[in-house]
C-alpha cells in the first residue's frame, strides 16, 4: 500500500462529507416526500427528520468502523477485513467499471443539460460533460489535500444559494404553514405508518454521501478523533438545512399550489419565480450546476482511492 499524507483535519472532514451530502436530492425530492405523505406538511418535515436520525445512526455505525480500521478505501477495507481480498476486489472493481463510471457520465451529461438552460451550449453538451469529468479527475490526480480545497470551494458555493432560500422563505414569506400531520382524503393510521414510511425513504436520496469520509479515513490527522466528530456534525448539520428549507419553500408557496403539484414538480424553482421571477429560477439553476458537478467530482473521488489502496 503506498503511503498517504495525512491533511485532512475537522474542518477538512466536514467540509468533504457535508459537500457531498449537500446534494440536487433537496432541489428535487421536497415534492414526492410531500405527495408520498398525502400532502400533509407536518407528515413531511417529520419524514425529513427520521430520515436525518436514520443517517445519523447509519453515520455512528460507520464511524466505529472508520475507527476500528483507519485506513483509505472505505468499504473496501471493510469487506477486505470480513470477507478476503476478491470479495472488496470484486466490489471495487464493480464500482469503478459499472456503478461509479455510470453515475459519473450521467451526472456529467445532467450538468451539461441544466447548463444549456443558462448558457447556449446546447450543441455541446457531451462535450462539455467529457471535459468536466476529464477537468475533475485531472484535479483528483493530485492528491487529497487539492480535494479538499475543491469539497470546500464546492461547499460555500452551494451552501450559498440554500441559506439564501432559507431566510428569504422565512423572512420574507407570506404564507401561514399549517404543520397538520393529518393527510387528505380519509387515511388510517396504519395507512399514515405506511406513507411516513414511503416518504422517509425518499428522503434518503436526499442525505446519501454519507459513507465518502470514510474512504479518506487514511488521509486524515487525527482519524479516531475528527472521523465520529465530522459524521455527527455534518449529519445533524445537513438534517437541520434540510428541514429549515423545505419549510421555507412552504412559507413561500400557498397551500393550493401544493396540492397542485405532483412527485415530478420542482418547488424550488417554483418558489424562487414567485418572490423573484427568472432571476430566482436562474438562482436554482446555478445552484443544482454547483450541486450536480460536485457529485461528479465526488464519483471520480471513489475509483481513484480504491486504486491507491492497491
Amino acid at each position: 500500500m503506498s503511503s498517504l499524507k495525512k491533511e485532512i483535519g475537522l474542518f477538512g472532514g466536514i467540509s468533504i462529507l457535508a459537500g457531498i451530502m449537500i446534494g440536487s436530492g433537496i432541489f428535487v425530492f421536497g415534492s414526492l416526500v410531500l405527495v408520498q405523505v398525502g400532502y400533509a406538511i407536518g407528515l413531511s418535515l417529520l419524514a425529513w427528520l427520521i430520515g436525518g436520525v436514520i443517517t445519523l445512526f447509519s453515520g455512528l455505525t460507520y464511524a466505529e468502523l472508520g475507527t476500528m480500521f483507519p485506513e483509505t478505501g472505505g468499504y473496501y477495507v471493510y469487506l477486505k477485513k470480513a470477507y478476503g481480498s476478491k470479495v472488496a476486489f470484486l466490489s471495487g472493481i464493480t464500482s469503478f467499471v459499472l456503478s461509479s463510471s455510470g453515475s459519473i457520465a450521467l451526472l456529467a451529461l445532467v450538468f451539461a443539460e441544466i447548463l444549456s438552460y443558462v448558457v447556449p451550449i446546447a450543441n455541446y453538451v457531451k462535450l462539455i460533460a467529457a471535459g468536466l469529468i476529464i477537468l475533475l479527475s485531472v484535479i483528483n490526480y493530485f492528491g487529497v489535500k487539492a480535494g479538499a480545497i475543491v469539497q470546500k470551494i464546492f461547499l460555500v458555493a452551494k451552501i450559498i444559494p440554500i441559506f439564501a432560500i432559507i431566510l428569504i422563505g422565512l423572512f420574507m414569506g407570506t404564507e401561514s404553514v399549517n404543520l397538520t400531520f393529518t393527510p387528505v382524503g380519509d387515511v388510517s393510521f396504519l395507512k399514515i405508518l405506511s406513507m411516513v414510511g414511503f416518504g422517509v425513504v425518499a428522503t434518503l436520496w436526499a442525505y446519501e454521501g454519507w459513507t465518502n469520509l470514510n474512504t479518506v479515513a487514511g488521509e486524515m490527522k487525527n482519524v479516531k478523533r475528527d472521523l465520529p466528530r465530522a459524521l455527527v456534525i455534518s449529519i445533524s448539520a445537513v438534517t437541520v438545512i434540510y428541514v429549515l428549507f423545505i419549510f421555507a419553500l412552504y412559507r413561500i408557496i400557498p397551500y393550493a399550489g401544493l396540492l397542485a403539484s405532483d412527485a415530478s414538480s420542482n418547488f424550488t424553482i417554483g418558489a424562487m419565480m414567485t418572490l423573484v421571477g427568472e432571476t430566482g429560477m436562474l438562482v436554482v439553476f446555478i445552484a443544482v450546476i454547483v450541486n450536480l458537478s460536485q457529485s461528479v467530482y465526488t464519483n471520480t473521488t471513489k475509483p481513484s482511492t480504491v486504486l491507491k489502496t492497491k
